[in-house]
């Protein structure tokens, strides 16, 4: 890097502009001094107003060349949470992890975590209504050997019918779910 020459990008925030010192190698490779902060409002420079649910604060994307031109294909997206409220005091936050098959936007899905630390996968937008991990698609549970220390309404598990056999069915692993009294297996 120490061979390279530095250029000063300035980039233009709610209120003013910022320098930062960054070098780019041949390769494409970019090294940037300091840490670089990504910030957003509405408004106009002379005029700022407050985000709203669902803006952008933030996006890197990544974009590869096809030989005729560059397609999107990932984002690693700071968002306002689409069911926060933004106040004097907070900005509820949402990081999302967003891709991009065959470079169609249309048909855009990711992992989006909310400021409770909710999960939605394989989705476009956040789904607040959902539980805390709400999935588009396969998911794999691993065989429990014990019931969780701390279970709430509504976990699934799967029991490995072994050491763990809530519904004494001997031998096989099977998902149960907890009602928040008692283990139940499911598809009885």
């Amino acid at each position: 890097m120490d061979n390279m020459n530095p250029v000063t990008i300035f980039v233009k925030t709610a209120n003013k502009y910022v320098g930062t010192t960054v070098k780019v190698e041949p390769s494409g490779k970019l090294y940037v001094n300091g840490c670089p902060v990504l910030s957003s409002s509405r408004g106009s420079l002379s005029t700022l107003e407050a985000v709203q649910p669902s803006d952008a604060l933030g996006l890197v994307s990544g974009w590869g060349y096809t030989g005729s031109g560059y397609l999107i294909s990932n984002i690693i997206g700071n968002f306002v949470d689409p069911n926060g409220t933004v106040s004097g005091t907070a900005v509820p936050g949402m990081i999302g992890l967003i891709n991009f098959p065959d470079n169609n936007v249309a048909n855009a899905n990711g992992v989006f975590v909310n400021r409770n630390g909710f999960v939605t996968v394989g989705r476009t937008i956040f789904d607040d209504a959902k539980a805390h991990v709400d999935i588009n698609g396969v998911m794999l549970l691993e065989k429990q050997t014990s019931a969780p220390s701390t279970p709430y309404e509504g976990m699934i598990a799967v029991a490995d019918g072994t050491l763990w056999d809530p519904a004494s069915v001997g031998g096989l692993s099977y998902p149960v779910y907890y009602n928040g009294t008692t283990w139940i297996k499911m598809f009885s």
